[in-house]
This record gives C-alpha cells, sequence and structure tokens, in this order.
C-alpha cells in the first residue's frame, strides 16, 4: 500500500514539475516543500483531532524535512515552523502544541547545563564543522518515478558531488553554550551586587562608629578643658602647699 501511495506521489510531482513554466519553476518549488508540509499537517490535524497534542514543533520539523528531502534530494538545515497557521474559527490551533513543546525545551535547556555536556560543547566547537559529501542527482521522487518508467536517458545526467557542510548542529551547541554563560554571568552579577551591598552595609557601620568614637572625644576633650580653666583659676601657692605636704608625708613614712 506503501509503494503504491509513493508511485502515485513521484507520479503527481513529476507532472507538476512538467506543467510549472520555466521561468516561474524555481520560485514555485523554492518552499513548495513548506506549502505541502502544512496541507498535510493541516489534514492531520484535521483527521486525527485526539492526536493533536503529538503535532509538536519537532513533529513539524520532521514532516517539513521529509518532503524537503524527497522532492529536492538536500535536507536544509535551520527549518523554521513559527509561521504556520491554522485558524479553525477560534484562533491558531497550533499554538496549543507549542506549550507542551516549549516546557520540553526548558526542561532541556537545564540539563544542559551541566558540566560533562560542557566538555563536550568544547570538544565539539573545537573542531571544524563536518561537511559530508553528498550525491546530487534526481531528488528521491524523480528517481523513483524514473525508475518505474524504466527511461534509459536517464542514466546521461551524472551525480554531482557537493560536500555541504552541517552547521544546524554546530550552532545548537553554540546557543547552549551562550546559554550557560549568559546563566553564569547572571550569577556572577548577582553575587557581585551582593557583595556590593554587604560592602555599603559595612561602610555605613564604619561611619557610625567613626561617629561614636569622634563623640567622645569631643566630650574627653571638652572635660580637659573645663579641667584646664579650674586648675589657672587657683592660687599656685595652693598646689605648692599640697606638694610640700605630699613631700612629708613620704618622709615620715620612711
Amino acid at each position: 500500500m506503501e509503494e503504491k501511495l509513493y508511485d502515485r506521489i513521484s507520479q503527481n510531482y513529476v507532472a507538476l514539475f512538467q506543467k510549472v513554466s520555466y521561468s516561474r519553476k524555481d520560485f514555485f518549488f523554492r518552499r513548495y516543500y513548506d506549502a505541502i508540509s502544512q496541507a498535510v499537517l493541516f489534514s492531520m490535524f484535521l483527521a486525527y483531532p485526539k492526536s493533536r497534542v503529538k503535532f509538536t514543533d519537532e513533529f513539524r520539523r520532521d514532516l517539513m524535512l521529509r518532503f524537503a528531502k524527497w522532492t529536492t534530494g538536500i535536507e536544509p538545515e535551520f527549518v523554521d515552523t513559527s509561521h504556520w497557521k491554522l485558524n479553525l474559527g477560534g484562533g491558531d490551533v497550533l499554538q496549543s502544541t507549542q506549550t507542551t513543546q516549549t516546557s520540553g525545551k526548558l526542561h532541556l535547556s537545564e540539563v544542559t547545563k551541566s558540566g560533562a555536556l560542557m566538555g563536550r560543547q568544547r570538544e565539539s566547537l573545537a573542531r571544524r564543522a563536518p561537511r559530508p559529501v553528498q550525491q546530487l542527482r534526481y531528488s528521491p521522487l524523480v528517481e523513483h518515478f524514473l525508475k518505474k518508467k524504466r527511461y534509459h536517458s536517464s542514466n546521461l545526467i551524472q551525480p554531482l558531488s557537493m560536500a555541504l557542510t552541517s552547521a544546524e548542529d554546530r550552532c545548537k551547541l553554540m546557543d547552549e553554550k551562550h546559554a550557560v554563560l549568559v546563566d553564569r554571568a547572571t550569577k556572577a552579577r548577582h553575587e557581585s551586587q551582593e557583595m556590593l551591598d554587604k560592602y555599603v552595609l559595612f561602610e555605613k557601620e564604619l561611619k557610625a562608629e567613626e561617629r561614636d568614637i569622634a563623640k567622645k572625644i569631643q566630650k574627653a576633650k571638652k572635660k580637659l578643658e573645663i579641667r584646664r580653666k579650674e586648675v589657672l583659676r587657683l592660687e599656685a601657692h595652693e598646689f605648692a602647699n599640697y606638694l610640700v605636704s605630699l613631700n612629708l608625708l613620704q618622709r615620715a613614712e620612711t
């Protein structure tokens, strides 16, 4: 059954490719896999309403990659499905599945902050992004159609070897590493702010202590000044009599 369906898909795709004018082929098929992926997803939304929670962003991405591979022979990178909209009268129903996917990504971002993963990221980022060589000739749908029809002229086109850089995984590692660095910077900023607050509090306590000591010193100076004035007001002979009396007492004791 699957083979018959694939035969029909390949035949219809080749027929569509032939009907589109040469001047419009690049424009039409540039995002054809995107449009057909949306159409299939919308059909599945209507056909399987109980399974809509499973049509997450990852599922849509895999769907688009599959149709891109079938129609172009290449799996594009940095696939984005955020522009897909499906309004059945009550708003965009695709947003309901985005919540589940977002929570999963948040949980994954917490897991990727471990030290072991950071070590693997450094090891991966230290090397150059891989460039696997691919043989470009026909798309899988066209190749399947030609095999079914058994066209001998299809062998006249030689495959083209091309090294395609796999940059998406590397960019994901960079994003994860950047997220970890941002988290570390945030923690460092909080710690520095806490240390600054402690310093400001300690400085206030020191200044308060300095003010108390300055007040005590001021009081002591006032007392000394008062005592100095009292001494100056008394006559000198009284202090002389005190000294003589003390001297006599010391002699008497000896």
